[in-house]
Formats: structure tokens, C-alpha cells, sequence
């Protein structure tokens, strides 16, 4: 009876760890995460990949520089660390074994401060640097229909009499008279 007592014992043992050991068939990167002098760096973004893992594993560091990416599948990774104000980091050829932790101590470097302004805009409607507001006309436009006729009918149709003073006159309003001239 002490047999049979001790055969079924190891049977439980054996089938406990067998448990155990198909249950841990993952890994983890963890580590801190500091500047070159050695102070911890919140918020950096970690990533890792790899051909064993379907899409990105990603995380964040806490406060204290701390990350941890757990349940990677074993295999080869490529660990990223991301934060604004410091040059991309990237690590690679790391090994993940079942059970295994790979510890990691990434330094960021701050990156080189560069900026550039692209302004982009359309020429103005309007020279700005003259107060001029004078339009002049050329043989061509005089030639097209820049009669009493047609201008009598022009300021009709863009409300100015024929008594207006120039200065009365926008530069918009004389733009009209011209275009409705041409049209």
C-alpha cells in the first residue's frame, strides 16, 4: 500500500510540472529606461518585434524609467525606444527563451534640436508696398469694347454714376468696372 501511495504521488508531482512547464511557453524584456546621466525616463514608448509575434508588442516607462513587456513568444526581438527630445534607440538579436527574462538598461541621448518652417502662400491680389490703385489699360483692352456705350453699361451694372469722384472709387470696385468690361 506504501507503494501504490508513493506511485500515485509522483504521478501528481509529474503532472503538476508538466502543467507548469506547457503553461510557461512565453518570456519577457523588462529593464529601466535613463537619460546619459543616469536619470529615470517616464513615458518613453517601447516596442518590440519580432517573426514569432504578430504585430507590435508595445508599452510605456513609468515614472520611475521602468518597463516591462511580458508573455512574448520565444524567439528573436528588436526592442524600440521612442521618446521626444531623444534619438531613437533600437536594440536587436534579442533572445527570448521559454521562462527566460531578458533585463535591459537602454540610455537615450538627447537628439540634436532642428527645426524647419516651410511658409506657403499664394501672391498677393494687391501690391502692398505702392499706394497706387491705378489700373493701366493697353491697346488690346481699349480695342475690346472700352466704349462710352459699353461703359455707360458697365457702371450701371456695378452701381456707379457717372458723377462719382475717384475717390469714391475702391480698388475693388474699379476691378469690377474692368472684368465686367471683359466678360
Amino acid at each position: 500500500m506504501a507503494t501504490s501511495l508513493k506511485v500515485i504521488a509522483i504521478c501528481i508531482l509529474v503532472l503538476l510540472f508538466s502543467e507548469i512547464l506547457i503553461a510557461q511557453q512565453t518570456g519577457e524584456i523588462r529593464g529601466k529606461i535613463s537619460d546619459e546621466k543616469g536619470e529615470a525616463l517616464p513615458g518613453v514608448s517601447i516596442a518590440a518585434k519580432s517573426p514569432s509575434l504578430q504585430g507590435l508588442r508595445t508599452g510605456l516607462s513609468d515614472r520611475s524609467g521602468n518597463f516591462r513587456l511580458p508573455l512574448l513568444p520565444v524567439g528573436a526581438y528588436s526592442v524600440t525606444f521612442e521618446l521626444a527630445g531623444f534619438e531613437k534607440l533600437e536594440i536587436t538579436g534579442q533572445d527570448i527563451r521559454l521562462g527566460f527574462t531578458v533585463s535591459l538598461a537602454p540610455v537615450l541621448k538627447p537628439s540634436a534640436v532642428s527645426e524647419e518652417v516651410t511658409v506657403v502662400a499664394p501672391a498677393p491680389l494687391i501690391d502692398k508696398t505702392k499706394a497706387d490703385n491705378s489700373y493701366r489699360l493697353n491697346s488690346d483692352e481699349l480695342a475690346h469694347g472700352s466704349t462710352p456705350a459699353a461703359l455707360a453699361a458697365a457702371y450701371a451694372a456695378i452701381g456707379i454714376s457717372r458723377n462719382a469722384r475717384a475717390e469714391e472709387l475702391s480698388a475693388d470696385l474699379l476691378f469690377a468696372l474692368f472684368r465686367s468690361l471683359h466678360s
